[in-house]
């Protein structure tokens, strides 16, 4: 059996791609993904193969590297681990299939042999995921600690540029009210109007940066959470229009977190950055999968400038890190649309019959 699984390696890929191709498996959309899975499925074979003839382990080193590369790849394109854990359950049963129609089942030897490939081929495919799953996870914690090293970067920018220079302008007027309030009333008038304006602006600044630090609060109801956000906002000329469509119980905690500062942030933008008349978000929930879209009627911007623009690239991050994706699009005078689209893996009607 070891000598016919190592000559018929072309066939069993061949049967291993068109068992993934009938699943669906996001995994052959890639170029990249589907060279892994040849790779891995090419090591995985040879470790049965090697054990039959009762040799140890292959080429560690080799197996490790494939791994790290195949976690990172998938993570670095918001791949999901179970789309990894589906393809190796294919590969199973792809393997063992073929094995058994060329066993003529009805003798021990042949049930042996079966036992034998089985046991091989299961250990080498989670040793393999053991692996992965670790690079996977470091890679995961790696991207949350950029994120927030950008967040924190983000944060005192905005402390520097906005509060700093507010208290400092106010305290610049502050300073030269004594010399001119007695020769000259109405400049120091300005003066107090000035310092008012700098500080109020500082005020606003400092509320929208303790919003954002409020992360550790689980937002438990999308719609509430989001309305609360437009209702403590600063007056704004847009009509804001709020849908939600869809069982929340579907999403998970963490995911609905994220979901919350996304939409907030593009709606934040929207607010205070596209002059918009009116702002629509709307939220559709089905159980496999989230869309939010936040779009405006505002003056849009160019293409070529949407990767410098407020909070964007830190939006698409947070997606990453949930398994989704985000979509800006935007014309001058057109106003800006951008979607998020999350893959929900919780079924709600899991456990149930």
């Amino acid at each position: 059996m070891a000598d016919l699984l190592e000559s018929s390696h072309s066939e069993i890929g061949a049967a291993y791609e068109q068992a993934l191709n009938n699943a669906s498996s996001l995994l052959l959309r890639n170029p990249e993904f589907a060279s892994q899975l040849r790779a891995s499925m090419a090591g995985i074979v040879a470790d049965v193969v090697d054990g039959l003839r009762g040799a140890g382990p292959g080429a560690v080193a080799e197996e490790v590297i494939l791994s790290m590369e195949i976690a990172v790849t998938r993570a670095r394109h918001g791949v999901h681990p179970t789309e990894s854990l589906r393809a190796a359950e294919i590969l199973f049963e792809v393997v063992l299939g073929w094995v058994n129609q060329r066993l003529v089942t009805d003798h021990d030897d042949a049930r042996q042999t079966l036992y034998e490939v089985s046991l091989l081929l299961s250990k080498s495919i989670a040793t393999r995921i053991r692996g992965a799953s670790s690079w996977y996870a470091s890679f995961l914690l790696q991207e949350i600690h950029r994120v927030q090293s950008v967040e924190r970067g983000r944060i005192a920018r905005e402390l520097h540029d906005r509060v700093s220079y507010g208290v400092t302008v106010a305290h610049r007027h502050l300073d030269i009210l004594d010399h001119r309030l007695r020769r000259d009333p109405e400049a120091a008038r300005r003066s107090i109007s000035l310092a008012r304006l700098a500080m109020e602006e500082a005020m606003e600044s400092l509320r929208k940066l303790i919003g954002d630090l409020r992360v550790s609060e689980s937002v438990t109801n999308l719609e509430k959470a989001l309305q609360a956000f437009l209702e403590g906002a600063e007056p704004v000329e847009a009509a804001t229009f709020l849908f939600i469509d869809g069982d929340e119980s579907w999403v998970e905690p963490h995911t609905r977190d994220e979901v919350f500062l996304i939409v907030r942030e593009a709606l934040r933008n929207a607010l205070d950055h596209s002059g918009a008349e009116q702002v629509l978000v709307q939220i559709v929930i089905a159980p496999h999968e989230l869309r939010a879209t936040v779009a405006d009627d505002g003056k849009g911007f160019a293409a070529e400038g949407a990767e410098d623009g407020a909070g964007l690239s830190i939006m698409a991050e947070r997606a990453a890190l949930i398994g989704g994706s985000t979509l800006v699009s935007s014309r001058i005078g057109k106003g800006t649309r951008v979607e998020l689209t999350v893959p929900l893996l919780r079924n709600a009607h899991a456990g149930t019959d």
